[in-house]
């Protein structure tokens, strides 16, 4: 240690709360998703699996090298790195539902939409902190037929988000809904939103860092 102060020396040696920043330091800071949860209960990677990730991926600004690696977010590269892996690489969902707006993300609003086009019409995505999108949601999307979002529905997703945030895992949700014709894109627009379902990611911790701990200690 370097010091300026040699009171200093005392002072670290009464403490007995020491705050680190963990991404990066503690951990490797490469996001991974473990977990992709849907309201609708499907198996697989079926029509609801497809769709969620597909909202994740393209509600991001990660951008694809030319020797296909993602850069960006480490958040939203391992969103898209597990859409790649489900068989919906990036730049293919882009080519097919091209952006047409983005209202970004920022820490007050906690969540992020763009509009995209799709066959016969405009779509909405968002992803987001589960709570801020869950207040947002009016209906949960099935294949066959999205249900409303009743008290009971809305409980099961927050518990789900509940039960992955308690295993360590960062949680993000994902929503969408058509965009009428004539209807003007906003803020506004991330208002009578279909949930898509849960994503949950982990940032494994360095190796090192567990015999650090014990010295700290």
């Amino acid at each position: 240690a370097v010091l300026r102060k040699l009171a200093a020396v005392e002072t670290l040696g009464c403490a007995d709360v020491i705050c680190t920043d963990k991404t990066g330091t503690l951990t490797e800071n490469k996001m991974t998703v473990s977990r992709l949860w849907l309201p609708s209960e499907e198996k697989g990677m079926g029509e609801a699996g497809k769709l969620a990730l597909t909202a994740f991926s393209l509600c991001s600004d990660v951008l694809e090298t030319h020797d296909g690696r993602y850069t960006g977010d480490p958040t939203e590269t391992a969103l898209c790195e597990a859409a790649r892996q489900a068989g919906l690489p990036l730049k293919a969902l882009q080519e097919r539902e091209p952006r047409l707006g983005e209202v970004p993300f920022d820490s007050a609003r906690k969540r992020m939409s763009v509009l995209v086009s799709v066959p016969g019409g405009r779509r909405v995505y968002c992803k987001g902190g589960c709570d801020i999108l869950l207040s947002r949601c009016t209906s949960v999307y099935d294949p066959r037929g999205s249900k409303p979002m009743d008290a009971s529905a809305r409980e099961k997703i927050a518990a789900e988000a509940d039960k992955m945030a308690a295993e360590g895992l960062r949680v993000l949700a994902a929503a969408y809904r058509p965009l009428g014709a004539g209807e003007a894109f906003s803020e506004k627009s991330e208002e009578g939103l279909i949930c898509l379902g849960l994503a949950g990611m982990i940032d494994p911790p360095r190796t090192e860092v567990r015999q650090a701990v014990v010295q700290c200690y």
